[in-house]
């Protein structure tokens, strides 16, 4: 190329040393995304040759740079990798070896004793004071452990899903928007069902349904009808964290498309609609009747869904039944132009 007076001129690219040889090897090493990140840094370093700006430019200070300047020059890419921040010294265990080899024994002789009933055993016959959780070391270090208990807890953790938890502005939305279920039990003559209960937050209709057992196939039929029932579609559910509420029913609200809420460990007022039901329930209907067979309780409490939604008046309501709020809910939306599919 010409330059202004007729002289060739050439293009320099500022490169480090050697740098060919650093980029095949770091190709062979795939190194992490933090190394190369620094490897940009040390290439803006040779090629402006001064740390400030390169410090500026990154946002690190200089004592860093220099820090993984010197790590390259001594190690070339590996020198970039993060060192492990195991310590080197170890606190090792001052427990004697024959304390150790009685614990193991016990453990052997009694396999079903946990580290609590051995560190009793080991104070009270022996004399060796130990904590039981120093035993639980001992015992997780030599191999000790029942697994039977672990076989259980991998079996139980195929069932546990994440949690989802509901918001509050789904209360007051629009019918079928959130819907609270709940178990309870109930004896009568000597023996015990389980009522399966559900209201709808906004327009307070609800339904219940007495079985013989608190299953998840119990559950899920309950859905069923509960769907069959209502006046509108179910979009999300909220219950306990029962496991009346796991296994089919879950898999039947997958199946239904409708989302499953769980309420957070001992906390009712969470389900705070659906357990004032329950309480209403119980000192307005089971304080005077009674029965001796699901299907009996069952045709108590078809009479009961229905003086509760059409007759009886809500005073959080206006004194209005739920079925007459949620019609004219529904008139006023057709005023407005809403649409509200059923």
């Amino acid at each position: 190329m010409k330059g202004s007076i007729g002289t060739t001129t050439g293009i320099y690219h500022t490169r480090l040393p050697h740098q060919r040889r650093i980029e095949r090897m770091a190709k062979c090493l795939d190194l992490s995304r933090e190394a190369k990140v620094r490897l940009a840094w040390l290439t803006h370093y040779k090629k402006y040759k001064n740390a400030s700006v390169t410090a500026r430019r990154f946002g690190i200070s200089r004592t860093t740079l220099y820090k993984w300047l010197r790590r390259c020059e001594r190690r070339a890419p590996r020198g970039l990798l993060d060192l492990p921040r195991t310590p080197r010294r170890k606190r090792a265990s001052q427990i004697p070896w024959h304390t150790v080899q009685l614990v193991c024994d016990l453990r052997r002789e009694h396999p079903a004793w946990s580290r609590h009933k051995i560190a009793v055993i080991l104070a009270r016959d022996h004399g060796i004071a130990l904590s039981s959780s120093t035993v639980g070391r001992i015992l997780k270090r030599r191999g000790f452990y029942d697994r039977r208990l672990s076989k259980r807890r991998r079996k139980a953790s195929r069932w546990r899903k994440r949690r989802l938890r509901s918001q509050r502005w789904m209360k007051n939305a629009f019918p079928g928007c959130l819907i609270q279920i709940d178990a309870k039990h109930l004896r009568f003559g000597g023996r015990k069902y389980y009522q399966f209960t559900a209201i709808d937050c906004f327009s307070r209709v609800a339904f219940c349904r007495a079985c013989s057992s608190a299953g998840s196939r119990c559950a899920e039929a309950f859905l069923s009808e509960l769907k069959a029932y209502m006046p509108f579609s179910l979009l999300a559910l909220q219950t306990g964290g029962g496991s009346e509420f796991l296994r089919h029913f879950d898999r039947a609200t997958e199946e239904k498309l409708i989302t499953h809420f769980f309420s957070h460990p001992s906390c009712p007022k969470e389900n705070a609609f659906v357990e004032r039901k329950i309480q209403t329930t119980k000192y307005e209907l089971w304080a005077f009747r009674e029965g001796e067979a699901v299907q009996e309780l069952n045709q108590i409490l078809d009479e009961w869904n229905y003086v509760y939604d059409r007759v009886r008046p809500h005073q959080g309501q206006g004194y209005l039944t739920p079925m007459e709020f949620f019609s004219l809910w529904m008139e006023e939306c057709k005023d407005r132009g809403d649409v509200f599919t059923m």
